[in-house]
């Protein structure tokens, strides 16, 4: 897990989660930067065990035939 240093000031976004359970109680606190943000969303998924899927639109047919 080699996330970027966090550096104010920069130019740059800085991403701050929270994650709580159903009760409302605090699991985790993240600040990250927001380049992070893509390899954060993979640990997550693979933490608590749920998948990303592609939004369908409407032109996923013509995809389909090409490849």
């Amino acid at each position: 897990m080699n996330f970027t240093k966090i550096r104010y000031n920069c130019g740059k976004g800085i991403l701050k989660a929270r994650i709580e359970d159903e009760n409302g109680a605090k699991l985790e606190n993240w600040t990250i930067m927001l380049e992070d943000f893509p390899k954060w969303v993979r640990i997550m998924c693979q933490k608590y065990g749920f998948k990303i899927e592609p939004e369908k639109t409407d032109l996923d047919w013509a995809r389909k035939d090409i490849m």
